[in-house]
């Protein structure tokens, strides 16, 4: 009976050490199955510009040919807008194109048209800056330092006793007034010949209608 018992209590024991073995063969087969890891993406420096489109490449025509606006130019050339509504280009280190000279010189001379009495106090400081938007839009549209003389009527010396045609030169040091059309030019000459580049230099006459 003694036997029994113990053989009973063997058993016991062997089943349970039989379980056991098995929960510790499942547990670590759990920890050495192969574990996911993580997908990080590359890191993106800071501050670098996203890649686009590349730049077209700049081009340079003869002055006077007829060009698409959004043709890109070399530095020193524009595409200057006609009336026609095509578009020229003009270069600011040559002499304009005579279609383009003639354009600047009409817009110049409706201005002038509508700004020429000097004697006209009320309308004056309209006329002036009439004036200003003309000849920076001249400059802006042929990339030219621009000289307007233009056409003014009114008493430019203290001497003068009657209103008379002359030109005040707007872009001359002092803002001379002028009576001769051949002294401007003279003096728009002689002025261009000491700045350091006088081909980016250009004089535009004003005459009132």
């Amino acid at each position: 009976m003694k036997n029994l018992k113990n053989l009973v209590i063997s058993g016991t024991v062997a089943i349970a050490l039989v379980g056991s073995l098995a929960a510790c063969t499942s547990g670590n087969d759990n920890d050495t199955a192969p574990k996911p890891t993580a997908t990080t993406s590359a890191p993106v420096a800071s501050g670098t510009p996203a890649p686009g489109p590349s730049e077209a490449p700049k081009q340079e025509f003869p002055v006077g040919t007829v060009v698409d606006p959004e043709t890109s130019l070399s530095d020193t050339q524009s595409a200057y807008p006609l009336a026609d509504g095509s578009y020229v280009v003009v270069d600011q280190n040559q002499p304009l194109p005579e279609n383009v000279q003639a354009d600047v010189n009409a817009k110049a001379s409706t201005t002038a048209s509508a700004s020429s009495d000097a004697s006209n106090v009320a309308g004056r400081s309209e006329g002036l800056a009439a004036r200003t938007a003309t000849k920076s839009d001249v400059q802006q549209g042929t990339g030219k330092r621009v000289v307007v003389a233009w056409d003014t009527v009114g008493l430019p010396y203290a001497d003068t006793t009657s209103p008379i045609h002359f030109w005040a030169v707007d872009g001359l040091p002092g803002y001379p007034l002028i009576v001769s059309r051949g002294e401007v030019q003279t003096k728009f000459d002689a002025f261009v010949a000491t700045q350091d580049n006088p081909a980016e230099w250009v004089l535009v006459f004003a005459p009132a209608a």
